[in-house]
């Protein structure tokens, strides 16, 4: 059984890698992309225009954001790696939190649907997971 504390780390793991690469992909995307989503929020404003200096200081915001996030993630996991059993039960529930949060952002910022293949490939890489740990712990008895 996964313990509570290593739950909540690989969650928090999961959901800042994920909004890790969030963040990478609007902080660089290409200027007419950032310019119209910019435009979206501050409609009929000259603030957003290409070259803008709002828009050079938003790519700021999020390369700081996106190192944050890494760092932050980076630190869960080592929390979930100290709280597990194995490393191996850590980066399972870990990368499970990532797809699932993954997915999630995906839906809500970007309007993306997920294809039946897409929900196959996470089916099969939590089975090969749970694979391995059943190995590991018949090795252990």
């Amino acid at each position: 059984m996964v313990s509570s504390p290593l739950l909540r780390w690989c969650f928090a793991s999961g959901f800042f890698g994920a909004t890790a690469g969030v963040l990478g992909k609007v902080t660089f995307e290409s200027a007419e992309v950032t310019a119209a989503r910019c435009s979206y929020v501050i409609p009929d404003s000259d603030l957003c225009a290409e070259g803008a200096p709002i828009l050079t200081g938003l790519r700021l915001l999020g390369l700081t954001l996106l190192i944050l996030s890494n760092l932050l993630a980076l630190h869960a996991f080592n929390g979930a790696l100290r709280a597990a059993k194995a490393s191996l039960e850590a980066s399972a529930v870990a990368t499970a939190a990532n797809l699932v949060f993954t997915a999630a952002y995906g839906r809500a910022l970007f309007g993306e649907t997920l294809a039946l293949s897409w929900w196959a490939g996470a089916a099969l890489i939590a089975l090969g997971v749970a694979l391995l740990g059943q190995e590991d712990k018949e090795k252990e008895e």
